[in-house]
């Protein structure tokens, strides 16, 4: 949002321009820090309920690019 405001032409004070640029890199971080935790934390049911050929399909259905690998 700040490097928006800064987009749209609010000019910070010169002391405050460093300052808008940490904040706006803090946000970013943090908000990629709750990204990779959502992302960890997805684990389709079908996965436990009917195992990796049921998940294979469903991913295969999604309308996604899907690539599996399997390495023994």
């Amino acid at each position: 949002m700040r490097i928006g405001l800064r987009q749209a032409g609010l000019r910070p004070r010169p002391g405050e321009r460093a300052q808008t640029v940490d904040d706006a890199q803090t946000l970013a971080e943090e908000a990629l820090t709750e990204l990779r935790h959502v992302v960890r934390a997805i684990h389709p049911p079908i996965l436990t309920d009917r195992g990796w050929s049921a998940g294979c399909a469903l991913a295969a259905s999604s309308g996604l690019d899907v690539t599996v690998t399997v390495t023994a």
